[in-house]
């Protein structure tokens, strides 16, 4: 029995929190039915091969890591910081997606890892001591690195190219990927956005958060994401024990967004 701390701690913004939970009610109640999907899905999805064990494997960090990092992030007030984990979402869903539209891509997915190690063994030669590593690592380079013209991706095929492939909006890739793009990296747009002009042309940083109302789109885009990859795995993998709980998972979503459903729709693939 693992002892108790003596410290209990609470961090964040509970008012923010409040006002999350008041604005984003509905999408909260989705939660339960969201979780007993990816549950069912994931525990009932046999992997037999490399293929399979790399989409399951994206599919579970996209859904326990960024989905739930993105919520923490809105819920305490950072909407601006929230699209950071949206677009690691976006990017392990359009993969995924990908790979399994294309599952001899996955052993060029799987070999890229030669062409990073040896990346990183220049930038640290000191990284590993022993020089049989080190000869493997050159050599699996020295093997694969012809496949990747361009070392920073590990296809020819950019993120967005592929998210328009597997069928995703072109309105979802500019937030998920574009606009995220913004927050993640050291942009003049992110640090205005934190900024309030005043009317002598000054520039003064914000004290307050940014309002409830902005994490909307964050969110309903990565509630999308997530319903999307679980309906293309549940059918990857034939798990026809998830089509009723998917079903409802679909009839939230719609209801969550004042989304109308004129026909009855209970399916996410093709919206």
């Amino acid at each position: 029995m693992s002892k108790k701390s003596k410290y209990d701690v609470e961090y964040g913004f509970a008012d923010q929190r409040e006002k999350f939970s008041e604005k984003y009610i509905d999408f909260i109640q989705c939660m339960p039915n969201i979780k007993s999907a990816i549950d069912t899905v994931l525990k009932a999805a046999r992997t037999k091969n490399r293929a399979q064990q790399v989409i399951w494997g994206l599919a579970r960090l996209a859904f326990e890591d960024e989905f739930q990092a993105m919520i923490l992030a809105c819920a305490n007030g950072y909407s601006h910081f929230a699209k950071q984990p949206l677009r690691a979402l976006f990017e392990k869903v359009v993969t995924l997606l990908y790979l399994k539209n294309n599952p001899k891509d996955v052993q060029l997915y799987l070999k890229y890892r030669h062409i990073l190690r040896y990346r990183q063994l220049q930038r640290l030669p000191g990284s590993t001591r022993d020089a049989k590593t080190r000869r493997n690592i050159r050599r699996n380079y020295k093997n694969n690195k012809s496949k990747f013209p361009n070392k920073s991706r590990w296809h020819k095929k950019t993120i967005p190219e592929m998210a328009k492939e597997v069928g995703i909006p072109d309105s979802f890739i500019e937030l998920a990927y574009y606009n995220a793009l913004q927050e993640a990296h050291p942009s003049l747009i992110a640090i205005l956005h934190r900024y309030d002009w005043k009317p002598d042309g000054s520039l003064w940083w914000k004290d307050d958060l940014p309002p409830v109302e902005e994490s909307e789109d964050t969110l309903k885009i990565a509630h999308f994401f997530v319903l999307k990859a679980l309906e293309e795995i549940k059918n990857y993998f034939k798990v026809k024990s998830a089509d009723e709980i998917l079903s409802e998972c679909a009839k939230d979503y719609l209801r969550a967004w004042n989304i109308p459903n004129p026909s009855g729709t209970t399916t996410l693939i093709s919206c």
